[in-house]
């Protein structure tokens, strides 16, 4: 309580100097300063333009000469900036314009000194604020910064980030680029293979020393290398509408295409003609060791279809391909000359099966260390050196590499309801094995390297085999319609298509092909001639029966119409008679015997 009063006592005492010393002075009691009603930038803003024009806003009339002596601007480092300042009596505002430009991402002081007068004379408090001018924009590709230098990257498209706090707007050639808070984004740009110059134009907004609102374009320039090399993750794409020749990573993935190659979706040209290739390893592929790069092989529905990884992915997209095209993939550099022989291509098709590998083989050429197979399309592709791991091979005797390498080429299977570990080169008995129309017919396809067009429609040549739902049946011996392998119906139709085989025509009309049915060796004779070629075409039957004669003591039965393809088949090298100089043309040929009837083909025909 006691000090209580004894404040009022000092508070009353105080009063009574101020109106004595109004009184004598003639001047109001309590004189009010003038006060910042407000300012620009705000106290603490960032991302400033550094053409900047400083203003404050009073709430009284304000002396010019006072303002231009106490209003300073000063950087970080305690260093003055020179300007110019001004004094609008109508807005009464004062304005700094510096004399330059700001520098970049630097914090600033303006101080309005006390020295500052109103017209009535009366002295502002002291008054201080700071801002912070904007960071120099920098571009960001796929999350890395792009330095004066300039990036190289080995992906193609990129995303592409201008981060330019406080700017307008980021302009890409023609192009106003998508703001998300802070940052600017162009996302999926294809580089070309080599250097690419950037250039954007970043917008800013400021207000000049009139209060007209102006715009400052500062230009950002950088450089892009696309190396193109191969490496893990690589990442590349191809305009077909452009070009149909496809080189990239250092040129070792080449892919050659027919004239006139388009992508196609539902029948039509697709409305998209990009490829992406992208570069990965795999160690193990069904467990076969990888010698090769995996390439992924991916369609974009166009430069602005989303993001590039998401069509990575093993989807059914509708795209197709026609046939005619080769890829070439590269083989590891540490592979030896003789591993050649067994080394294939896997492909996965993007069929919403992931892992669906089919063997595609290919040609393969140690000096160049590439494998080269038909281009099937979208999907994933690599070379393996497929490891022969089968029980039954020893049965093979001379004809072993035949099958080893026919195996390892996918283009001889093993037998159907084979055991596993066993090829079904020999029988319960251990006797060999024969060979079936069907399986004969689609090893020579595979050897011979036919194609079809995808996606496939069944011919319909034949009455006992079709495809149909994204597979291939035949009718087996007892009649009835079993599943067979995948494909087997696309190679015999286009076999058949290309006048390699033929059918039987039943009494009711009914064409059948006899996938089950044993092949016998004149049949054989006659399949495989029409694939070596060239063409019989005319035969003197009485030459013919002569020539045999002399070869087979057995030649008398074999079939009329099938001696002029025994004879061409023996005398090219493909079937040879046995050491009791007999042909056995009704005999069944052999899974062996077939192997290396194939292998001879090609051989003969520079296939492999």
């Amino acid at each position: 309580m006691k000090f209580a009063k004894r404040g009022i006592v000092m508070l009353l005492a105080t009063m009574a100097v101020v109106f004595f010393t109004a009184f004598l002075t003639g001047q109001p009691a309590l004189a009010r300063s003038p006060e910042v009603d407000d300012h620009y930038p705000d106290g603490g803003d960032r991302d400033v333009p550094i053409g900047v024009t400083i203003w404050v806003e009073f709430d009284e009339d304000m002396d010019k000469d006072t303002i231009i002596d106490g209003m300073t601007l000063r950087d970080e480092n305690g260093r003055d900036v020179s300007g110019k300042v001004s004094y609008n009596d109508k807005e009464r505002r004062a304005y700094f314009k510096p004399g330059k430009k700001l520098e970049y991402d630097t914090r600033y002081r303006v101080r309005l000194s006390s020295s500052i007068e109103d017209v009535n004379g009366d002295n502002i408090r002291s008054y201080t604020f700071y801002f912070t001018t904007m960071r120099y924009p920098v571009l960001v590709v796929n999350g890395m910064d792009v330095p004066e230098q300039g990036l190289n990257v080995n992906t193609s498209p990129v995303n592409i980030t201008v981060d330019a706090p406080g700017a307008r707007e980021v302009v890409f050639g023609a192009e106003s680029l998508e703001r998300r808070v802070r940052s600017y984004y162009l996302n999926n740009y294809h580089l070309k293979p080599g250097k690419n110059n950037l250039s954007f134009k970043v917008v800013y907004e400021y207000e000049d020393e009139k209060g007209n609102t102006k715009q400052e374009t500062l230009s950002l320039s950088r450089s892009i290398n696309l190396v193109n090399t191969l490496d893990e993750g690589a990442v590349i794409t191809h305009d077909l509408s452009k070009s149909n020749k496809i080189s990239y990573f250092d040129k070792q993935l080449n892919i050659v295409l027919p004239g006139g190659f388009y992508l196609r979706q539902n029948g039509v040209a697709a409305g998209s003609q990009l490829l992406a290739f992208k570069a990965e390893r795999a160690y193990s592929v069904n467990g076969s060791p990888v010698v090769s790069y995996l390439f992924n092989v991916a369609h974009l529905p166009g430069k602005d279809g989303g993001y590039i990884e998401d069509s990575f992915r093993d989807r059914i997209t509708g795209i197709d391909v026609p046939p005619g095209g080769q890829i070439s993939l590269p083989v590891d550099g540490d592979l030896t000359e003789a591993a050649y022989r067994t080394v294939t291509v896997f492909y996965d098709r993007y069929d919403g099966i992931p892992g669906n590998w089919v063997n595609l083989g290919g040609r393969t050429d140690a000096k160049k260390r590439t494998i080269t197979v038909p281009f099937k399309g979208l999907g994933r592709y690599v070379a393996v050196n497929k490891v022969m791991s089968f029980v039954d091979i020893g049965a093979a005797g001379p004809a072993r590499h035949c099958v080893e390498y026919l195996w390892a080429k996918g283009i001889m299977q093993p037998a159907e309801n084979t055991p596993p570990g066993y090829l079904g080169l020999v029988d319960q008995n251990g006797r060999q094995a024969g060979i079936s129309r069907g399986e004969f017919v689609v090893m020579l396809s595979k050897a011979l390297g036919l194609e079809f067009a995808e996606p496939y429609v069944g011919l319909g040549i034949f009455s006992d085999v079709f495809y149909t739902g994204g597979g291939s049946f035949a009718q087996n011996l007892n009649g009835h319609v079993v599943p067979v392998p995948r494909d087997s119906v696309k190679y015999i139709e286009t076999a058949a298509k290309n006048g390699l085989v033929g059918g039987v025509r039943e009494k009711d009309g009914r064409f059948l092909f006899k996938y089950f049915a044993a092949l016998t060796r004149e049949q054989a004779a006659k399949i495989i001639t029409a694939a070596a070629g060239p063409a019989i075409s005319d035969f003197d039957q009485r030459k013919t029966q002569l020539a045999l004669s002399k070869m087979f003591k057995d030649y008398q039965s074999i079939n009329p119409g099938l001696q002029p393809y025994v004879l061409a088949a023996s005398q090219r090298g493909y079937l040879q008679g046995y050491d009791d100089y007999t042909f056995r043309p009704k005999q069944a040929l052999t899974r062996i015997e077939a192997a290396e009837l194939v292998y001879n083909l090609m051989v003969k025909n520079n296939l492999m």
